[in-house]
């Protein structure tokens, strides 16, 4: 696992810029912070219930029920990947 300083893509990153104190998930760039609105009651966008399990989509900010395989936040997370 390569190491670099926050704030830093892993792409721009050289041998010299390694830094160990810190592990940078190569996932944040994809974290769409325009699109969570946590200002609401959260219901699904496919079932729309609002069970205790709602889940948002840190990608597209649409809410997902679900725990398991057979759940919308399962499905959407393995299509949309």
């Amino acid at each position: 696992k390569k190491r670099f300083r926050a704030g830093q893509s892993t792409a721009m990153a050289s041998s010299q810029d390694i830094n160990t104190d810190r592990i940078v998930c190569p996932y944040l760039d994809t974290i769409n912070r325009t699109a969570l609105d946590f200002d609401f009651e959260h219901s699904c966008s496919v079932s729309l219930e609002s069970s205790p399990h709602i889940y948002a989509c840190l990608v597209c900010g649409k809410f997902f029920r679900g725990k398991g395989k057979q759940t919308p936040a399962y499905t959407h997370a393995v299509e949309e990947g």
